[in-house]
């Protein structure tokens, strides 16, 4: 029995968290990316 070929293509987690956060509440990667670094200390 062979296996099925998966077609899609490999997805970065920055992607995912572009498409499905920061998209929805109109933020740029930059704003973001500086709240993470002041949480950090």
């Amino acid at each position: 029995m062979s296996r099925p070929i998966n077609r899609m293509r490999p997805v970065h987690p920055g992607e995912i968290l572009r498409e499905d956060f920061l998209v929805p509440i109109r933020m740029s990667d930059s704003p973001a990316i500086l709240a993470v670094m002041r949480s950090r200390g």
